[in-house]
């Protein structure tokens, strides 16, 4: 039997921010660059999101 693994990971982002057009803008940029990101895609359902500031 194989060992247990995530199947799903769920990032949620909190910052401080004034745009959020420009900060979900980022975070998209950040994710296509991130190493880490682009490796577990392979693996497992990767999703990562702006909270929402209201």
């Amino acid at each position: 039997m194989p060992p247990p693994r995530y199947t799903a990971i769920d990032m949620h982002i909190n910052a401080e921010y004034s745009d959020s057009e420009e900060m979900s803008k980022r975070i998209t940029i950040a994710e296509r660059c991130c190493i880490v990101a682009n490796t577990l895609k392979a693996s497992v359902s990767l999703e990562i999101r702006l909270e929402d500031r209201s």
